[in-house]
């Protein structure tokens, strides 16, 4: 097991291996990292590979805690396009039939929903991603499903990490995702390092308040839960805005497509905060435009039904 605190490596290890992208990963491939910084490589050569990447197919397996301390779960189908094209079925328990589209190219930066049951089978809905029905009961807009999203949470709040010299990254070793050989990391950072900040636009809500402090919404709710949703900040109101997304970080990522298999978020109590599994995930598959376009009938896999 490698363990890299950049509390004390900041200006040695850290700045080598932003540099040396991605040198080294070959061997990496074949055989565990015997350094920390090949151990860091591996984590940031998730962007060069997704960078290769057209379109995927994948299972999304979720579970995300509520302000209320409920924890919802979900599992949907997922289809993704290069450059923001998603598709979103839930096949789970949960809501099953539940479909999202997101296509810019055909409704204008809205997604249009479809409620699960028969009644619904033409009852299509626009909507804002951001809005209180889009969001219901997630702590995600449906952009936020793509890979590429979940790949520039973790190295940025990496790169935030080493540039304060306050993250700590543990290679746990090699591991097995169903069936796939993944590289397990745990990387931490401080339970409390946060700023406060006062509201002092009226028109400023959580998503304007996110979008300028750098954060992601639902943490800055999380994190201030007296506030009632997005649209509930007051002028001359304090907020709390945590520096990282998460306290603890459990990361596991497909050793050959070099791109995240697994992952799990815990808040500052070291309670589960987010769980993502990313299943069956098929890379350039040779999506078309039909697959974003809700009047053309979508098929699930079989393999999704499961």
């Amino acid at each position: 097991m490698l363990g890299l605190n950049l509390r004390r490596s900041v200006g040695g290890l850290a700045g080598i291996a932003l540099l040396s992208g991605v040198v080294g990963l070959a061997a990496a491939a074949d055989s565990p990292p015997r350094d920390p910084v090949q151990a860091e490589q591996i984590i940031f050569s998730m962007e060069p590979a997704y960078q290769g990447v057209n379109d995927y197919t994948m299972i999304l397996k979720k579970s995300e805690r509520m302000i209320s301390g409920e924890t919802v779960q979900e599992v949907g189908f997922v289809k993704v396009k290069k450059p923001k094209k998603i598709y979103f079925e839930l096949i789970g328990e949960r809501k099953r039939g539940q479909r999202a589209i997101y296509n810019p190219d055909l409704y204008q930066n809205k997604l249009i929903a479809r409620a699960a049951g028969v009644l619904s089978l033409f009852s299509w809905k626009r909507l804002n991603p951001r809005s209180g029905m889009a969001m219901q009961d997630q702590h995600h807009t449906i952009l936020e499903t793509d890979l590429g999203e979940t790949i520039r949470m973790i190295t940025s709040n990496l790169k935030k990490g080493k540039e304060r010299a306050e993250a700590v990254i543990v290679y746990r070793g090699v591991d097995s995702f169903e069936g796939r050989r993944a590289h397990w990391f745990e990387l931490t950072s401080p339970p409390d390092a946060s700023t406060i900040i006062s509201v002092t636009d009226d028109r400023d809500t959580l998503w304007t308040i996110a979008d300028r402090e750098h954060q992601d919404m639902y943490v800055i709710l999380y994190h201030n839960p007296a506030i009632r949703g997005p649209n509930g900040v007051k002028r001359g109101q304090q907020l709390m805005i945590p520096t990282y997304y998460g306290h603890r970080t459990l990361l596991w990522i497909d050793d050959e497509l070099r791109l995240p298999l697994k992952l799990e978020i815990y808040d500052e109590q070291n309670r589960l905060y987010e769980k993502y599994e990313h299943s069956a995930l098929k890379v350039n598959v040779g999506l078309r435009e039909g697959d974003f376009n809700h009047k053309i009938e979508q098929i699930v896999p079989q393999l999704a039904a499961k």
